[in-house]
């Protein structure tokens, strides 16, 4: 049988684990959440990438249209006279 000493030891023995369990619980989650944190960094600095990207590659785009159009009329005036 367990006596009150023993019971009052296991008790503190069991409320210091219980402290250190929500300690690494605690450690845990803000290790996750860093990690979360830095994966959600990098995704922000590879869409701002993406992005500047998409802008060069519009008016690559528009210049590209604007020239092509520029050789139809060119053509079509060759043509004509």
């Amino acid at each position: 049988m367990i006596d009150s000493i023993e019971y009052k030891i296991l008790s503190e023995v069991h409320r210091y684990l219980w402290h250190l369990y929500k300690k690494v619980l605690t450690l845990c989650f803000c290790i996750f959440f860093r990690s979360l944190l830095e994966r959600c960094l990098g995704a922000e600095s590879e869409l701002e990438r993406s992005r500047s990207s998409l802008i060069e590659l519009r008016r690559k785009l528009d210049d590209s249209q604007a020239a092509l159009h520029e050789l139809g009329r060119e053509n079509q005036s060759i043509q004509v006279g």
